[in-house]
């Protein structure tokens, strides 16, 4: 667990002499260990508001918008992947003692369900539980569910190992129904023609995956599109100025810088994928991870070894008609992602004849020791270069400017 802590200044006065020179010494600055501001007098101090993202996206998003006038907790690191994240005690006892937590909802992270209900049943008044992605994309992508068991055993430090029928190995994950409950059901965008027009070519792509309306399942992945992730934004700032009002000044010039951000980098990437020869704007991935990224911005999905977790386990039937489709559809590469082992889709593209994109994907969180993906925004654009380019297109990250 990552906690953000901030530096404080201390004045202090050092007594007898030193050689003849004054023995008043400079403020220095050192970590503290507690959550308070001090004030310029150091006799007045401010408690930082608790706040925990459950997830390393949440984290940066976070971040970005409070810097460090909140205590933030973070649960999670870059590259874990939240669909197999293990809860430990000192993550329960940090959402127990927070004044607001954020997770994405829609059953992003199965084993966390139990306990963000609990939590937010057991709060204080003033204390708020917010599933951010089901705030920001009230209306998301549907596929069709899958059974399946949570693996606990889950490494995603090594690769899947795969049996001679072509199945994966181990157990498979779980994605635990839950109620998906929050305080306040705020909308941002509705009304706004980018927005219906959004949420028309999302539901476009989710026909492809019909099923009984009882069995259709919401895709949590929202923040591929860059439209989504402005959206989080605005729940994740509306939800800190109603926390800390006093800072709500210096919150909203945040937002509104990141807004800009969003909204250049949605153009953008547009523009990068219509410079994909048009038969060739097909993803397949390691699982239906990019179906928001595909549907905004004129890629399809094509296919995935499997579901909305990546801990699914293809059938041999699966894979057998994953490399057929790619021989017949002529797909040029497919794409790993981070969080995810090699193994599978190296044996898919050998199988299919054709190769693994250079680069991963990242799924579900930016990666700061990338250089070229440090923070959300340039998470989606390092993602757009990586699918621009695999695919024969030309990505010009410099006119971007991040």
């Amino acid at each position: 667990m990552r906690v953000i802590r901030e530096y404080s200044v201390r004045l202090g006065v050092m007594g007898g002499l030193m050689g003849g020179l004054l023995g008043a010494c400079t403020a220095q600055p050192e970590v503290t260990d507690n959550a308070e501001d001090t004030g310029s007098s150091g006799s007045e101090t401010i408690a930082r508001q608790q706040v925990v993202a459950t997830t390393a996206l949440l984290c940066d998003l976070t971040t970005a918008i409070a810097g460090e006038a909140i205590d933030l907790t973070c649960l999670m690191s870059s590259g874990q992947d939240p669909h197999t994240y293990r809860l430990k005690p000192s993550d329960r006892a940090a959402i127990e003692a927070a004044d607001l937590v954020f997770h994405n909802g829609y059953d992003l992270m199965p084993g966390l369900a139990e306990l963000v209900k609990s939590s937010d049943s057991g709060k204080e008044a003033g204390s708020s539980v917010v599933a951010v992605a089901e705030q920001a994309v009230p209306d998301p992508i549907l596929f069709e569910g899958h059974d399946h068991d949570h693996s606990h055993d889950h490494d995603q430090d090594q690769d899947e190992t795969v049996a001679e029928a072509g199945e994966v190995r181990g157990e498979s994950a779980a994605e635990e129904g839950h109620d998906h409950s929050h305080d306040e059901a705020e909308t941002h965008g509705e009304g706004d023609p980018q927005h219906d027009e959004q949420h028309d070519e999302q539901h476009d792509e989710a026909e492809n995956h019909e099923a009984p309306q009882d069995a259709l399942v919401p895709d949590p992945h929202v923040w591929h599109d860059a439209r989504n992730g402005k959206a989080m934004v605005s729940v994740i700032a509306d939800q800190l100025i109603a926390l800390d009002p006093d800072r709500a000044e210096e919150y909203s010039a945040n937002v509104t810088a990141l807004h800009d951000r969003l909204d250049t980098l949605h153009a953008w990437i547009g523009e990068q994928i219509a410079t994909i020869p048009e038969s060739d704007r097909q993803l397949v991935t390691t699982h239906d991870a990019f179906g928001y990224f595909a549907a905004a911005y004129g890629v399809t999905q094509n296919s995935a070894l499997s579901g909305l977790s990546p801990q699914e386990k293809p059938s041999p039937a699966t894979l057998a008609a994953i490399v057929e489709t790619i021989k017949a559809d002529d797909i040029p590469v497919i794409f790993a992602e981070n969080t995810s082992g090699l193994t599978l889709i190296e044996a898919v593209a050998n199988e299919a004849g054709i190769t693994v994109a250079a680069e991963p994907l990242l799924v579900d969180s930016p990666d700061p020791a990338i250089a070229d993906a440090a923070d959300y925004p340039a998470m989606l654009a390092y993602n757009t270069c990586v699918i621009v380019t695999g695919l024969g297109g030309q990505c010009d990250r410099q006119v971007l400017g991040f």
